[in-house]
């Protein structure tokens, strides 16, 4: 079952659904299932979509390099007043 919350103005997956992402996956073929606040458990899935937005693979899981990306919201969020 897949729902709509108003508190977060989500969809979200029901208890009763298995794993939440497979389910989305497999029954919203046409939704992009990185859109719902549920944990992405397809790794390689994930891989390709980071590849295909241009994340750099060598630095994906430096610490650097995510501090870096910490520090750009950050200052988009100052820049906003959010």
């Amino acid at each position: 079952m897949i729902v709509y919350a108003d508190d977060d103005k989500c969809l979200h997956t029901g208890e009763d659904a298995g794993e939440p992402f497979d389910m989305i996956v497999q029954r919203a073929p046409d939704l992009d299932p990185a859109a719902f606040p549920e944990p992405i458990t397809d790794m390689s899935l994930l891989r390709t979509w980071q590849r295909e937005c241009g994340v750099d693979m060598d630095r994906i899981d430096d610490p650097e390099a995510y501090a870096e990306l910490q520090d750009a919201v950050d200052a988009t969020r100052r820049s906003l007043d959010l």
